[in-house]
């Protein structure tokens, strides 16, 4: 007996799933504005199936359908008693569905937003990570130029004073000991700029007061001075100071340099 009732409780839901399924189909294509509550249109649709059932020329083919297959299902007094409740139903199912698809259309929207954002956080961090390694490279490429000007600081300054002692004690040596030693380097300029530094302090000290009118040598005219590798060429207009040149070689070749008198030759036209 159990399993008769079980079995025809199983039946009625099968059946009354197949009806709000038809149902369902009748009122899919419906305005949206159908659903709201105590709506005229729908409540005089309803009636309109209601008393002309299949015979109703204003239905679509598919309402059509659907009327003519819970017909089938139900019967016609039974169609007619039921209908407008079924309709009843079948609209709050719509609504609620209606609602869920809302709350999951929300849901979905909230899930995005909150991907949108995370993936924001990602890119922010991966942002982040490249400004800190973009900072530390700069930093490390500051700190490694930092390092090598002062290396370069530390170089030139005791260049400087190798040059320096050897410009003042081994004169006549002093380039090619220079040029051995920091050839490589091109250093060639700095050590030229030591060498019209010395020489231009080197006059002002031994000058003294012997000069009655006091000469201000240029660094081409030391530069002519200081030179004793090979030969030199002084050209320049009257009164432009070379004779006064050719002398302040002289006395610094003598002074400084240790050359005896005998090994030069001055003449003058």
């Amino acid at each position: 007996m159990a399993f008769q009732d079980c079995w025809v409780a199983a039946m009625f839901k099968k059946s009354l799933l197949k009806i709000e399924a038809l149902v369902d189909q009748l009122i899919a294509g419906w305005p949206e504005s159908w659903f709201l509550p105590n709506n005229f249109l729908v409540i005089e649709h309803v009636l309109y199936i209601q008393s002309e059932m299949i015979n109703a020329e204003g239905l679509s083919t598919d309402e059509l359908s659907a009327v003519q297959a819970l017909i089938n299902a139900m019967g016609v007094d039974e169609f007619r008693n039921q209908i407008p409740n079924l309709i009843h139903q079948a609209q709050i199912r719509y609504v609620l569905s209606a609602e869920a698809r809302e709350i999951e259309v929300a849901k979905e929207r909230e899930r995005a937003q909150e991907l949108k954002r995370q993936q924001e956080r990602e890119n922010q961090k991966v942002r982040n990570e490249a400004e800190r390694v973009q900072r530390e490279k700069i930093a490390t490429e500051r700190a490694a130029r930092q390092e090598q000007d002062r290396l370069r600081e530390l170089q030139a300054e005791a260049m400087r004073q190798d040059a320096l002692l050897l410009y003042e004690n081994s004169y006549l040596e002093a380039d090619a000991i220079l040029e051995r030693k920091y050839g490589q380097l091109d250093v060639g300029a700095e050590l030229s700029q030591i060498k019209i530094d010395f020489l231009r302090n080197w006059f002002e000290e031994h000058r003294g007061d012997q000069s009655e009118s006091e000469v201000e040598l240029d660094d081409e005219q030391l530069h002519a001075i200081g030179s004793v590798d090979g030969h030199i060429q002084l050209v320049a207009r009257a009164g432009s100071g070379k004779t006064a040149t050719v002398v302040f070689r002289t006395f610094f070749l003598l002074s400084h340099c240790g050359v005896g008198t005998n090994e030069m030759l001055l003449l003058a036209f």
